[in-house]
């Protein structure tokens, strides 16, 4: 299957070499990118959350227990909610971010509070239970939203990789032609060095200008093709030397 899909031209199998290349390569950036900016954007987003618990604490333990429900939608945020129940077990083995993020919160919360994981039911949600300086529980149900990704995003990798392809498909048209070229000179090449043992014959000497007439013509229209793909600049003495050869011999 794989002997199927590979390309019998050269010019299929350099495309896909470089282009794969290409696309992974730029595929891996992006998303060490992404990745990076997902751990700041989650590091910022800890330190906020903590300040936020911290202080919503702080106003349901100033309050009276009886105003303490009118205030919970008011403290409540999009991702997390507060409630004035207690329960569950608690989490004992805690990865270390989480252990980081309940020290940030503990280091925050007024003497006589506290604040720990607990098993969440369901278990979709994470729970964190807290205590007032009354021993009043408090429970935080937190909504996990997962990662987000802006929408241009994916258009704009979409783009890129058009952008990668087209040049990968100028490169090799480009190596393509030069290969082309070398190929087409082999067969003249050859055949002067094989007469050029017998110069002294008239009729191999003409044998052997009208391949140096032919390997001049080819290396004029191969120069031709490669400055339509760069600047090449106009012959130096080098191709003037390989012109005027002919009349020399």
């Amino acid at each position: 299957m794989a002997a199927l899909l590979w390309p019998d031209s050269l010019f299929g199998r350099l495309a896909i070499i470089l282009f794969s290349g290409l696309v992974v390569a730029h595929v891996l950036a992006f998303v060490w990118i992404a990745l990076d900016h997902m751990a700041i954007e989650e590091e910022l987003g800890n330190k906020f959350a903590a300040v936020d618990i911290a202080e919503a604490v702080a106003i349901l333990d100033y309050v009276e227990p009886r105003e303490r429900p009118a205030w919970l939608d008011r403290v409540s945020r999009l991702h997390y909610r507060y409630f004035l129940r207690g329960g569950g077990e608690l989490e004992t083995d805690l990865p270390k971010r989480r252990q980081a993020n309940i020290a940030r919160l503990r280091s925050l919360l007024a003497p006589g509070q506290d604040a720990n994981f607990v098993y969440p039911d369901p278990p979709a949600r994470r729970t964190l239970l807290m205590h007032l300086s009354d021993g009043s529980p408090v429970t935080l149900e937190i909504y996990w939203p997962g990662a987000s990704i802006s929408p241009w995003l994916p258009a704009a990798l979409g783009l890129q990789l058009c952008i990668i392809a087209f040049f990968v498909w100028l490169a090799v048209k480009r190596i393509q032609i030069l290969a082309a070229i070398s190929h087409d000179l082999q067969t003249p090449i050859t055949r002067m060095r094989l007469r050029a043992d017998f110069l002294g014959d008239s009729d191999a000497k003409e044998r052997l200008q009208g391949d140096l007439r032919e390997l001049q013509t080819l290396v004029k229209q191969g120069l031709d093709l490669a400055r339509e793909y760069d600047d090449i600049g106009p012959p130096t003495s080098a191709h003037v030397a390989v012109e005027a050869s002919p009349e020399r011999s």
